[in-house]
């Protein structure tokens, strides 16, 4: 006769889910993290153009690394400069300001907050099964996949603002207070989120005098590096007091902007869960879970977190709604990985509900994964929510490549290419031989400035064909400016442009510049 243990730990009747965890736990986190590399590589070396604020973060990287402005002393800057010294060291190591290096800090942020919205999930609901329904939520979000090979400043924000969420759940309050101060050198609107990193960590870790000490400490340590970069910038801008001018609206919406600014933000929110269809059904599944969750555990910290993180996120976007900020749906960057947290800590179950994770809460967290699959394999061809922008700069490139042939010092009118101009007019010109690329608002203006201009070098204008351009055309030729239609490159025209008394014709271009003129049709 066989004895069974009396200590009852048989193996075999041990359940599987207790086993499971931590034999598996880090090769499943490992192949999820795999897939999300899979689904964010190719953007990283996409031959789609930099977007505009990507092209201007890009430059300003391109300035520390390759043109010795250091402190970006000829550029009028917003934001704080992290983001670009790290653009500009991913420029150094890799010896060239290429698009994908420019993009690689993003892609390397992205993966970093998957581990972060992994780790976060499991600390908080104490089941590994929790971290990986959050990071296999996260890894197939088109939005994250759209924004994490990109030059933008926010999946460098969003990953300091998870790591110091993180770090104030560990009561590691130092560190967190550091990386809070890193998410604001990157970004100021971070600041935003310090109550939700003191609220979490004071939920889960409440600090004692010393530690919130440290937390301030070091918070103010590193907020103030960028006030003494700017401190250091001659005759430059304060980004601070331009970022109040650029970004603060500095008032609350009119009644005729109601609808369309709830409309747009609604839209951003179905666009970064795959579309309307699985946004709704994410809501009803968030909203039903928690409901749930409050009737089953309503003591439990992991319920508290996941309260104070979707009452955060109401009011965030109340806020952003009535107040007249810019609808950029970039500005909800953050938000997909904290809703990840909740999907993870949610399906997993309450801790003391029973012995084991509810198996009908992992398949639904699963579920929803999948359900944004088609949108995730979407996004990796390509087809993301900047596409549209994209798209229409496809032959920026080719355009540059057109100026960089004229003589150095050619003065080139712009007006709405700017920031993508000079980058591509400034990829492979030598320092030295700069293009003069000018940009005026009003037609006025740059007539003024045309007749002005006392110097004999070349002039061009250059105009994309979305934008309504006889306005223009009629203004420069009323003062008596000649504007002649040069090339054509897919749907950007170049025109000669002549002073008057002056004798420069398109021909003169183009024996500058070696280049016939090109006639494509769009």
């Amino acid at each position: 006769m066989v004895r069974r243990p009396q200590s009852g730990l048989d193996p075999a009747a041990l359940p599987l889910h207790r086993l499971s965890p931590r034999r598996h736990g880090p090769v499943l986190a490992a192949l999820i993290l795999l897939v999300a590399v899979w689904l964010r590589a190719p953007l990283l070396w996409s031959a789609a153009p930099l977007e505009v604020d990507e092209a201007l973060f890009a430059t300003y990287a391109r300035q520390i690394s390759h043109e010795n402005d250091g402190l970006l002393a000829g550029s009028d800057v917003d934001k704080p400069p992290l983001a670009f010294y790290l653009t500009a060291l991913s420029f150094k190591l890799f010896g060239e300001p290429s698009e994908w290096a420019a993009r690689l800090p993003g892609f390397y942020a992205s993966l970093l907050t998957l581990a972060c919205v992994g780790a976060l999930a499991r600390r908080v609901s104490r089941r590994p099964q929790a971290g990986w329904i959050a990071l296999l939520w996260l890894a197939a979000c088109p939005f994250d996949i759209t924004y994490a090979a990109s030059v933008f400043t926010d999946p460098l924000a969003t990953l300091w603002t998870l790591a110091a969420c993180l770090a104030s759940i560990l009561g590691r309050w130092g560190w967190s207070g550091a990386l809070a101060g890193l998410a604001f050198a990157t970004k100021q609107n971070s600041l935003q989120f310090l109550p939700l990193i003191v609220a979490l960590g004071w939920l889960l870790a409440p600090p004692r005098r010393g530690n919130a000490l440290r937390f301030l400490a070091t918070f103010g340590a590193v907020a103030l590096l960028p006030f003494a970069w700017s401190l250091l910038r001659p005759a430059a801008p304060d980004w601070w007091s331009l970022g109040v001018i650029n970004n603060s609206p500095g008032r609350l919406i009119r009644s005729d902007e109601v609808l369309p600014r709830l409309a747009a933000w609604l839209g951003h929110l179905a666009s970064a869960a795959g579309g309307l269809l699985p946004a709704g059904i994410l809501l009803t599944a968030l909203l039903s879970g928690l409901i749930w969750r409050i009737k089953q555990a309503p003591r439990q910290r992991s319920t508290g977190v996941c309260l104070i993180i979707a009452a955060y996120s109401l009011v965030f976007l109340l806020v952003y709604w009535l107040v007249a900020f810019n609808t950029y749906d970039r500005y909800l960057h953050p938000w997909p990985p904290l809703a990840a947290v909740i999907v993870g800590i949610l399906a997993a179950g309450p801790r003391e509900a029973a012995g084991k994770p509810s198996p009908k809460g992992l398949f639904a967290g699963v579920a929803l994964a999948a359900l944004l699959l088609p949108s995730a394999l979407a996004a990796r061809g390509g087809d993301t929510l900047l596409a549209p922008s994209k798209a229409r700069s496809e032959r920026l490139p080719e355009v540059a490549a057109y100026l960089n042939t004229l003589p150095p010092g050619t003065i080139v009118y712009d007006r709405w290419l700017g920031w993508q101009l000079g980058w591509y007019t400034g990829q492979h010109r030598p320092p030295g031989m700069w293009l003069r690329v000018t940009y005026y608002p009003t037609p006025e203006e740059m007539a003024t400035a045309i007749q002005a201009e006392p110097d004999p070098a070349l002039r061009c204008f250059v105009a994309p064909d979305w934008v309504w351009l006889d306005p223009w055309l009629d203004v420069l030729r009323k003062h008596g400016i000649g504007i002649d239609e040069t090339a054509r490159i897919g749907r950007v025209g170049i025109y000669a442009v002549t002073p008057s008394g002056r004798t420069t014709s398109p021909a003169d271009i183009e024996s500058q510049s070696g280049v016939q003129t090109l006639q494509e049709a769009d």
